[in-house]
Parts: C-alpha cells; sequence; structure tokens
C-alpha cells in the first residue's frame, strides 16, 4: 500500500536560508497540516488539534512525497515518527529521472496529469508559513495541501516508475545527504573577512580615481568609454552595445596606449568581478551548528537530460 503525502509547516526560521535539515530540527518548525492519501483512496487532512492517525503511524510500504526528504525529515524531528529511508519514494526524482522538470507545477504541464498544482499556493504558503502569519487562510491552505496530493500522485502515475536501482541510488543519495559533507566554518569565515576588506580597498581605489562615478558596473562602463580612444572602443562593442565584461577587460589591458587610470579601474574591476564570495557566505548558512555539517547538499538525478547527480545551496 502507498502512502501519499504533503506537509504544510510553519516557523521562525527561514527554510530558503537555514535548508530543509536545520529547519526541520528547529524546535520553532511546526506543522499546519497533513494531506494523505492511501493508494488511490481519499485525500485526507490531520491537523494538530486532532490524534495521529494510526494507519499512518503504523505504516510499512512505500511513503511518496514531492521532495520527498522534506517530508521524511518533517516525520524524524518534529513528529518523532521514524519510518525508515527505504520507505520514502520521491516523485520530484521520480520527474527528473523522466527527463521531466522537477517542480510539481512544471512536471503536471509535462506529463499531461489531469490534476494541476494549485499555482495560488505559494500566496497561501507565504500568509500562513511565515510570519507574521495570517491564521484566517488555513482552511484555504488545507484545500491547496490536498490538491497537491492529487496532483503528486497523478503525475507519479503518469510517468515511467523508477527502477529498483534508481530507487537504490536514490536512498544512497539520501544517506550521503543526512551525514552531510564537513565544512570548515572559520575558514569560510575567514574568506569573507578578507574578501570584504580586499572589496573595500579596491572600491576605495575607483572610487579615488573615478571621483566617487564608477564603482557600479553601469558607471565604469560609461567611465572607461569615454576615455579610450576609438580603436579601443572598437574592443568594447559587443553585439549591438558596449560592454565591459571578462573578455572585454582582458582585451583593454593588452593595450600599451591605454590611459594609465583606465588600466586602474579595469584591473580593478577584474579583481572586483573575478570570483564570488557567495558560496562562502551558504556554507556558512547551511553548516550544522553543532557539527559544521552540510546536509541535503546532493540532488539525485538532478541533471535530468543525462541522470547525474547535481548540487545546490537551496531548500528543498
Amino acid at each position: 500500500m502507498i502512502l501519499w503525502v504533503d506537509f504544510e509547516t510553519r516557523s521562525t526560521c527561514d527554510l530558503r536560508v537555514a535548508g530543509v535539515y536545520n529547519y526541520a530540527q528547529d524546535l520553532e518548525t511546526e506543522v499546519i497540516c497533513m494531506s494523505y492519501a492511501f493508494d488511490d483512496g481519499d485525500v485526507q487532512t490531520w491537523t494538530p488539534d486532532q490524534p495521529f492517525p494510526d494507519l499512518i503511524k503504523n505504516h510499512k510500504g512505500q511513503i511518496r512525497a514531492h521532495n520527498a526528504a522534506f517530508e521524511r525529515l518533517i516525520f524524524w524531528y518534529v513528529l518523532q515518527i521514524n519510518f525508515d529511508l527505504e520507505q520514502f519514494y520521491c516523485t520530484a526524482t521520480q520527474a527528473r529521472a523522466n527527463c521531466a522538470p522537477g517542480s510539481l507545477e512544471d512536471v503536471g504541464r509535462f506529463a499531461g496529469a489531469d490534476m494541476k498544482k494549485d499555482r495560488r499556493g505559494d500566496y497561501l504558503v507565504r500568509q500562513c508559513c511565515v510570519p507574521p502569519y495570517n491564521k484566517t487562510l488555513i482552511p484555504e491552505l488545507i484545500e491547496y495541501c490536498e490538491q497537491d496530493v492529487r496532483a503528486m500522485r497523478a503525475v507519479s502515475l503518469a510517468l515511467r516508475q523508477l527502477s529498483d536501482d534508481e530507487l537504490t541510488d536514490y536512498h544512497v543519495n539520501e544517506r550521503i545527504n543526512d551525514r552531510g559533507v564537513k565544512v570548515d566554518v572559520a575558514l569560510c569565515k575567514a574568506a569573507i573577512r578578507y574578501a570584504d576588506a580586499e572589496l573595500a580597498e579596491i572600491q576605495a581605489i575607483v572610487t579615488e580615481i573615478t571621483g566617487g562615478l564608477a564603482v557600479r558596473s553601469p558607471r565604469m562602463r560609461e567611465w572607461v568609454l569615454a576615455r579610450v580612444t576609438d580603436e579601443q572602443k572598437k574592443l568594447m562593442w559587443v553585439g549591438e552595445k558596449y560592454s565591459i565584461d571578462k573578455a572585454v577587460r582582458a582585451n583593454l589591458l593588452a593595450c600599451d596606449d591605454l590611459d594609465p587610470d583606465v588600466r586602474e579601474v579595469v584591473q580593478c574591476a577584474d579583481d572586483l568581478w573575478a570570483s564570488s564570495i557567495a558560496k562562502f557566505k551558504r556554507l556558512q548558512e547551511l553548516a550544522d551548528v553543532e557539527d559544521d555539517r552540510v546536509r541535503g547538499a546532493f540532488v539525485f538525478a538532478g541533471g535530468s537530460a543525462t541522470g547525474r547527480a547535481s548540487s545546490y545551496g537551496r531548500s528543498r
């Protein structure tokens, strides 16, 4: 017997910033409702003011959810129901394994399923699941949650099912995600501090040379454009407009007759935009405060065209 399930939750913890593992373990995270169905039965909804259904608590069969790690972790950490990892079957993974979009809304159109995801859902989630909570919309949120279960079931049944090997590999991927990747948080913090100091120094140089006019990219492009020769302007013409992108900067710096101030500004731009510290900041945000591990980083079949795993610092 298959259990189809979808949770709606709320918390002061920001799911998109903290990631699903930190979100599920946060003490402020609570369930608003759980919509579910067994096999092709009617969709029902449980809310925390009701006794928890024994049929679910004692379920030993497969559990299907869209982005199933979320439901699994809510069961584990919020409801304290320890289903086996191998019971879970992710319909988003199933979609990607079929070269379909991973989002429930998009895959519904792809599969031509009768049931579609409710487009009003994002608004309801913002109103009911993120502080300040709008409790008047909870009945509508429950309807949305129930529709998600219907849509997920219809889409999953319309697609090719995951093979035994694919499902086994998915479970291995989730065990890796549960274990996490150790991060040197101290190094991340040091890199961020160093980059911030370097950024301030570069911006100070550019501000001094340009009189405070050219720190941002569009202004810098116009400032450089006004000070280069006609031949150098040709190097800045890309497609249908002037640019100061990486290739243009390299070409300008190769010019022996480039104005010294322009050279300094272009070199600063090269240093300024050469690399990003966003990954360091994201790793620091996602790392568990207890053991400095980032969990949930790997997406099974995230590269839908090839079936390879992908990695990102998002929540679900």
